[in-house]
Parts: C-alpha cells; sequence; structure tokens
C-alpha cells in the first residue's frame, strides 16, 4: 500500500501511522513464513519446475482447494465403510428374521441415501385411535409409550402392533404422529367446535381484526398475582382435574388405578361439561357487572385481585388467570365459516348473539307514545374496518349504534350497528334507510319519533306517515331546497313563522339574534306557542323527546361494564351489557312497583345485585369440591349467609398429626405438629411463643 492509503486506512481505524505499522500490520516473520510455506507445497506437489524464474510474490498456490479435497476423500471413505458395515448388518438381520431390508430398518433413525416407506392408515385404524385417544387430541398430549402397549392390548386384531394392511407393523411413533395430525386440524370431525368455550388457551386464534396485540393490551391487568391468589390454587387444580375428567368415559387410557377413575365418575355425574361452562360465564359476566357498580371497570385485574386493596369477591369467585383467561378468549361465533359470513356482513363476529339481544329488547317491552333515535358512540381505538371519528363526542373515536329508545324511560327498544355502505331500497337515503329500519318494532301504531337533522327530511316525513302510520319531529338543515327564503331570513328575537302543508308543519323560530331554528312536524297542525316560554309548541315538544337516547348514552358510560381490550366484537359485548343492565331495571320497575319505593332502588345497587345473582350459584358449585382450601370456604361460606362449620376439636389424635404451618407461606410447605391450645391452628418454630402458665390462662379467659 501506498503512503497515503496508509494513512486513510489509519484515520478510518481511528489511530496513527506509527500505532498501525507497530500494532496492527504483520510482523516480517509472519511474510517469511508464508513465502517458505509457498516453496514447500510446491515441493510437495511435484510441481516446482512450472514456476521456474518466478518470484515468491508472482507464484499463487491454491490452498483452500487442496484442502476441499482432501476433505472430500476423507468423506467419501467413512461413507463407503459405514455402508459396507450397515450392509453386512443388513444381511445378518435378513438371515435371521427372513424379511427384507426395508421392512426391517428402524423407522425412527433414516440413513442416508435410503427412502422412508410411507403405507397410508385403514380407516378402521384411524376410527379406533382417533375414539381411544380423544382426550389426547383435545388436549394436544402425545400418547404414552404404556398408552400404546394399552391400545394393541385393547384393540386385538383391529390395530395390530404386527400388521398393517398384511405386510407393515405398526410403531408408537406412528401413533403419536396420528394423534399430533388429528389435534393440528381444525375441522376434524371428532373434536370440539371452534365456536364454542374451550378450556385450551391456546385452541383459540384471532382473526385479522383480533390479532392487534391483544397481550400487549392486557398487560396492564396481568403481572403479579402470584400471592393474591394463593387462595385458589388447590381449588384451582381441582377445578381442571374435573373438567379433564369429565368430558370423556372413564374406559380411556389413563395411568391411573381404578379408584381414581371412580372418583372422575362421580365428578363427571356431579356437575355436566355444559352445565360447568354456563356457570362459568355467568359468574364471569357477574363480576363485570360489580365492577361496573363500583366504578372499578378500568383497574388491572392485579389491583382488583390484591390482598391488600382488591375486592374479596373477585378473588373468592375466581381465580385473576381465570378472569383474564375468559376475557381473552371469549369468542361468540364459529370461527370454521366465519370468513363465509364476513363476505356479506362485516358484523359477523358477533351478530349471532347480537339479533339475539336485540330480539329480547324487542319482546319484553312496550314503547310509549314518544320515541326517539339517535346515535351511540362506544368508545374504542383498536383496529376495526367500520371505526369511525366523531370529534363531537367526548371518546372522538369508537364504534358507531344508532338506535331506538323510549323518550320517557330511555329502554332502549332497537339498535343497528354502523358498519358502513348500505344497501338501500328504491334510492332512498342512507338517513331514511335507519329509520325505517329501526322503527319497525313500531310500524302501524300512530306513535311519533324525534330525531335530529341528520335524519330528518320532507321524502321521509311523507314515508312515515303514508305508510307506516307514524307522525315525526325533527330539525332540519338550511341547506335544504323545500325551505321557503323567508325563514332563512333574519328575524326578531323570540318570534316564529309557521308554514303548513297537507300534514306538515314547518316553524322558523328566533332564539337569539341572527339565529333560526327550522322544525317540522306531522304531530302538530296549528301555531300554538307556550306562553309561559314563549316557544312553539313543536319546540317544547322536541326538547322534551330529543333525550331518549342521550340519557340511555350516559346511563352506560356511569356505571359501564367496559374493561381495555383491542378486540372489537369483545367490546360491543360490554356494550350489550351495559344496555342490558339498564333495559332489566326498567323492566324490574314495571313489574315490581314496590321494588322502586325501596330506599335502595337505584341503579348502582341494583347491578350489585344483578352481579351477585350470577355469582352466588358458582360460589355453590365451589363449595362441591373436595379440595377447596378451608380459608377459601369460609369466605364463600360467609358471602353465602351461611353458617361457618367449628374448628376441629383439641384431641391427641389431631395433635399429633403433621399438617402446614397456618401462618408460612404455602411455598415452604413447612409440616408441624404443634396446635395452638386456644385457637387451634398449627404453627412451626417460627412462629412459635412462648408464654407462662398465668398469661396462658389470661388469654384463654
Amino acid at each position: 500500500m501506498k503512503e497515503t492509503e496508509i494513512d486513510q486506512l489509519a484515520t478510518f481505524m481511528g489511530h496513527t501511522i506509527g500505532v498501525h505499522k507497530n500494532s496492527y500490520r504483520l510482523p516480517d516473520d509472519i511474510h517469511q513464513v508464508a513465502k517458505i510455506s509457498k516453496l514447500l507445497i510446491l515441493l510437495e506437489n511435484g510441481c516446482s519446475n512450472e514456476f521456474k524464474g518466478k518470484t515468491l510474490d508472482e507464484i499463487d498456490v491454491n490452498i483452500e482447494g487442496d484442502l476441499i479435497e482432501e476433505q472430500s476423500n476423507e468423506t467419501a471413505k467413512m461413507e463407503s465403510t459405514y455402508e459396507d458395515n450397515d450392509l453386512e448388518h443388513n444381511e445378518q438381520k435378513t438371515k435371521k428374521f427372513m424379511v427384507t431390508e426395508k421392512e426391517n430398518m428402524p423407522r425412527g433413525k433414516i440413513k442416508k441415501g435410503r427412502k422412508r416407506e410411507h403405507v397410508p392408515w385403514t380407516e378402521e385404524q384411524k376410527k379406533v385411535v382417533e375414539q381411544y385417544f380423544f382426550e389426547h387430541i383435545k388436549q394436544k398430549i402425545p400418547p404414552k409409550k404404556w398408552e400404546c402397549e394399552k391400545l394393541y392390548e385393547e384393540s386385538g386384531e383391529k390395530v395390530s402392533r404386527h400388521k398393517r394392511n398384511d405386510t407393515h407393523p405398526l410403531t408408537e411413533e406412528e401413533l403419536q404422529e396420528i394423534v399430533d395430525n388429528l389435534w393440528s386440524n381444525p375441522d376434524h370431525e371428532n373434536g370440539y367446535e371452534i365456536g364454542e368455550f374451550s378450556d385450551n388457551e391456546n385452541d383459540y386464534e384471532m382473526d385479522e381484526d383480533e390479532e392487534d396485540d391483544e397481550q400487549s393490551a392486557c398487560e396492564s391487568e396481568q403481572g403479579g398475582g402470584n400471592e393474591q391468589n394463593s387462595d385458589n390454587e388447590n381449588e384451582e387444580y381441582s377445578e381442571n382435574k374435573s373438567e379433564q375428567a369429565g368430558e370423556n368415559n372413564s374406559e380411556q387410557a389413563s395411568g391411573n388405578s381404578s379408584e381414581q377413575n371412580n372418583v372422575r365418575e362421580n365428578e363427571q355425574e356431579r356437575l355436566p361439561r355444559e352445565t360447568r361452562n354456563k356457570s362459568v360465564l355467568r359468574a364471569f359476566i357477574g363480576l363485570l357487572y360489580i365492577a361496573g357498580a363500583l366504578r372499578v371497570s378500568n383497574c388491572s385485574t392485579e389491583e382488583l385481585w390484591s390482598l391488600a386493596f382488591g375486592i374479596g369477591i373477585f378473588r373468592t369467585t375466581m381465580s385473576q388467570q381465570r378472569f383474564q383467561f375468559l376475557a381473552t378468549n371469549l369468542r361468540f361465533d364459529n370461527k370454521a365459516d366465519r370468513h363465509i359470513r364476513r363476505q356479506t356482513d362485516k358484523f359477523a363476529p358477533i351478530r349471532q348473539i347480537w339479533d339475539v339481544y336485540i330480539s329480547n329488547c324487542k319482546a319484553y317491552y312496550t314503547p310509549h307514545e314518544y320515541c326517539t333515535i339517535d346515535e351511540q358512540l362506544m368508545s374504542f381505538r383498536g383496529r376495526c374496518s367500520f371505526r369511525i371519528l366523531m370529534a363531537s363526542k367526548p371518546d372522538k373515536y369508537g364504534l358507531k349504534i344508532l338506535m331506538l329508545n323510549d323518550a320517557k324511560t330511555y329502554y332502549m327498544l332497537n339498535a343497528i350497528p354502523y358498519v358502513g355502505k348500505v344497501n338501500c331500497e328504491n334510492n332512498e337515503s342512507v338517513p331514511t334507510y335507519y329509520v325505517r329500519k329501526l322503527s319497525e318494532p313500531i310500524h302501524n301504531t300512530n306513535r311519533n319519533l324525534t330525531f335530529d337533522n341528520w335524519f330528518t327530511s320532507i321524502p321521509l316525513a311523507n314515508l312515515l306517515s303514508e305508510q307506516y302510520k307514524l307522525t315525526m319531529v325533527g330539525t332540519l338543515r338550511k341547506n335544504k331546497r323545500e325551505i321557503p327564503p323567508s325563514f332563512l331570513a333574519k328575524k326578531k328575537v323570540g318570534s316564529s313563522l309557521f308554514a303548513f302543508d297537507n300534514n306538515k308543519t314547518l316553524v322558523s323560530f328566533t332564539p337569539k339574534q341572527n339565529k333560526n331554528v327550522i322544525l317540522i312536524s306531522t304531530l302538530h297542525h296549528d301555531d300554538s306557542i307556550d306562553h309561559e316560554t314563549n316557544k312553539p309548541t313543536i319546540i317544547e315538544t322536541y326538547n322534551v323527546t330529543k333525550g331518549g337516547t342521550d340519557t340511555f348514552k350516559q346511563l352506560c358510560h356511569s356505571y359501564t361494564t367496559a374493561r381495555k381490550t383491542n378486540r372489537w366484537p369483545m367490546r360491543v359485548f360490554y356494550g350489550m351489557l351495559d344496555g342490558s343492565g339498564i333495559n332489566s331495571m326498567i323492566l324490574l320497575t314495571f313489574a315490581k312497583e314496590d321494588w322502586a319505593e325501596k330506599k335502595n332502588s337505584d341503579r348502582r345497587n341494583f347491578l350489585k345485585d344483578l352481579g351477585m345473582s350470577l355469582v352466588i350459584p358458582f360460589l355453590r358449585e365451589r363449595l362441591r369440591l373436595p379440595t377447596l382450601r378451608r380459608s377459601l370456604r369460609q369466605k364463600i361460606m360467609e358471602i353465602l349467609d351461611e353458617p361457618v362449620p367449628d374448628p376441629p376439636p383439641n384431641n391427641d389424635e389431631n395433635l399429633r398429626r403433621k399438617v402446614r404451618c397456618s401462618f408460612c407461606d404455602r411455598k415452604k410447605d413447612r409440616k408441624t405438629n404443634m396446635h395452638c391450645s386456644v385457637c387451634h391452628k398449627s404453627f412451626c418454630n417460627e412462629h412459635r411463643a412462648m408464654v407462662c402458665r398465668s398469661c396462658e390462662a389470661d388469654l384463654s379467659a
């Protein structure tokens, strides 16, 4: 290299030329060894005459090629030796067992240059394995060797160990392979339906709109939970054990004794799986209502289940892990055909349960003479194709729900989610489409509808009065061409101007300077004015009946059950719970008039009672568990207002029996045979205190 190049290299490396020459350049002895090595390699290869008359710098020797050639020669020798030994070994086995070479090759290891022959399973063999290993397929657990051996013994010739298609043996590895293939097939007919509730967290997959970092959205609700959930560890283990045992018959291979099989049969007879799933989900919904009533829905699960700051009903009902599991994996449809339904309906992931919810709202209530149509925004900032921005709303981003409410009781009678473009009939406008669909429960009943200027139009007024026998009152935008110019002109403050056309009445009112409010009504047919407020009767009717939907939204927001989530179907589900809580309280008020006269008949107490009514059946089921921890059992019995059993008697037999220390952490598992003579609690040497006889008498007294 030239001096300038050396200088550039040294600058790039971050040091001077002197440092580069003394520390980084190769010493002269290395150059000498490299040049002498060239001569030795040429002499060894016998080609020194070819480079006669050349300097050592001009000679180029391919050292890497020689090394690769030597390695390939050694590898070829090793492979030939290995194949010779393998052939000799196979010849000996062929002579001994009189079988072909392919049939006797071990299936676990495939040697180089030999192809493994795959023989398909018969339908009968597949059916036998599927029925026998049903529990393994569902739980995604590969079968053990002893389980395969037991299958051979019980199946007989159906799944023979030495016969398959009359020529090939059946091995344990192949049994495990077919079980793996069965649980990896989502459309397997013998598995459970994808849309139903499953006990395995890995059984659920998120679709395109649901995979937006759901785990990161729940980070604030996870964390910790080890100490505060110590009361539930034994109980959760027993519940999971009973759920696994209750699904299949006890005749399947379990590797346990006959006594354990009898326990599983008793647990299966005690509580069917479908009943368990329903009770767990009801308890989950009950906790959501209780959290909403206490206004702690925005708190993390770590705080709700905390021993220091948490609420006892949450820890008593279920563990923090189970609550998070339900909130994360709850689904409302069958994912197998969801992609087909979503082609025509973007609301498909929750459409079925939404239709049931709306049909129940329509079936159990008859509205008053005045109803309101307006929109509600469910706050949501996750990923959704029909999420909208409404800057005038407090939440700004969310899902738009158009609904019909009773203007007097605020009961939600009908609702339609906004999912984008709609197919209108006979070239009708989008607002007219929503009013027509929402008002279907009250068609031909001569009721009145009140809505704002986004819905109101002259064609809509004609349609409601002529075809559906409904009246309407609504504000009208000033850009409508049917409005006379005189209605838009400036007028005196407090003045009103009326216009009449058949059954329609148009009014222009000036509440303050340079502002006109225009309304249209098919309910009023005169120019009457309220003398107390000096406003037209049309405006007074509009002000009284316009707040049905707005009040419903405020009630939902005050005691909401909505928790943080990135899945829009779950946010809609929370909104349905909020609406159901309001509607159910209204129905209870009409069904039991004396309930509304009680002192504690407000909505907060109603939601707490509603949540407890859903939680209590599940608490009674937990009391049936024989392995439920004593402290947790006592808390449940206190909530259920049942008598707590007395502590065990203080006899010599109980004192001699070693039990876990009542004051130590369960992780220590410290056993002791010492008990307190006053409270009969067990304690270890660490928690033992020395008391004299006189003090002991004072304490016992």
